[in-house]
């Protein structure tokens, strides 16, 4: 005995536009979400890191002259023992990733060398009467700040370090958002398929 062919069901308009509009909203909730979630970083924990680690870096990059260059890698480095990075933290979380240049105790071996390269300038610069606004002085600061981005920002494993030790959340954010990007993809994608599908 041969059961009877079940007859394919179709979705009415209706049901068509309903989910077409639970897709649209599952889309701009996922925007939504992360818009929120970089806002409430920026307003945060980026705003505790630039205060007192990043703004430091920045500011010792754009100086003018050696002596604000070195006064800002110094309070960049304080900013880094006093939020609690020592030389074992480093900026990956994975233990295949902690190689020693991702790691603080590099991170402090290099900056020890640019403030120690900075007082050499200044006191070079000093002995020899020579004035900030001369070709050798403007040659030598621009030769520093290659140096500072020679392999990206100074703070490269400082800011990653101070995440996991004191954001986590935010670390680990661009997987939580990739699983929330896939789930709002699919949950446009999956009705528009299904009306497609149904079209054809």
């Amino acid at each position: 005995m041969f059961m009877a062919r079940r007859e394919r069901e179709y979705l009415s308009d209706d049901d068509k536009r309903t989910l077409i509009k639970r897709g649209i909203l599952g889309l701009i909730v996922f925007v939504v979400i992360g818009i929120l979630f970089a806002a409430s970083y920026e307003i945060g924990p980026g705003y505790q890191y630039r205060r007192e680690i990043g703004a430091h870096i920045d500011n010792a990059f754009d100086a003018s002259t050696f002596e604000v260059m070195k006064d800002n890698l110094l309070r960049a480095r304080a900013g880094m023992v006093a939020s609690g990075l020592t030389d074992s933290d480093c900026g990956r979380a994975m233990y295949w990733e902690q190689t020693p240049d991702m790691c603080m105790a590099y991170t402090y071996q290099y900056l020890d060398g640019l403030v120690t390269r900075a007082q050499y300038y200044i006191d070079t610069f000093k002995a020899n009467n020579t004035s900030q606004f001369t070709d050798v002085y403007t040659n030598a600061i621009n030769n520093m700040r290659a140096e500072m981005h020679r392999n990206g920002p100074v703070d490269w494993a400082a800011g990653p370090a101070w995440q996991l030790e004191h954001a986590g959340l935010y670390y680990w954010g661009g997987l939580v958002y990739g699983l929330l990007a896939f789930g709002a993809i699919f949950s446009l994608a999956h009705p528009t398929l299904r009306i497609m599908r149904e079209d054809w």
